[in-house]
């Protein structure tokens, strides 16, 4: 089995319910951070599309919480590309779940995806 087309926990919303993008590191885990200190994660991803994809826009949940950028902007067939994060806790818990939507067109047609990753913040 190709290892991009592992999917854990990846929600893709399209009109046909295909997802284009995949990605090897869903569900990432960044163990246990601090409260107030940046931690810093990567999504790899692949276009998974015989088209090339252009990414839109990259939205964190938490927008007080969370920044991410993609490492490009227009994504060739069967290229790979990053989602960079940098989470920086504003309160304390155990199993923090945030998501960072990947907004893209594939054929002039928009489409997104949501990533997920968990933390747990201690003080």
């Amino acid at each position: 089995m190709d290892s991009y087309r592992k999917r854990m926990e990846f929600i893709c919303t399209t009109k046909q319910n295909k997802c284009m993008i995949t990605t090897t590191n869903n569900g990432l885990n960044l163990g246990t951070v601090k409260y107030q200190t940046p931690s810093q994660g990567k999504f790899i991803l692949k276009n998974d599309s015989p088209n090339t994809i252009t990414i839109t826009a990259v939205s964190p949940g938490c927008g007080s919480c969370t920044t991410a950028s993609s490492s490009l902007n227009s994504v060739s067939s069967g290229e790979t590309f990053s989602i960079d994060f940098v989470f920086t806790p504003n309160s304390v818990g155990t199993g923090v779940i945030k998501t960072i939507s990947v907004y893209y067109t594939d054929n002039n047609e928009p489409k997104d995806v949501k990533l997920t990753f968990s933390a747990n913040v201690v003080s």
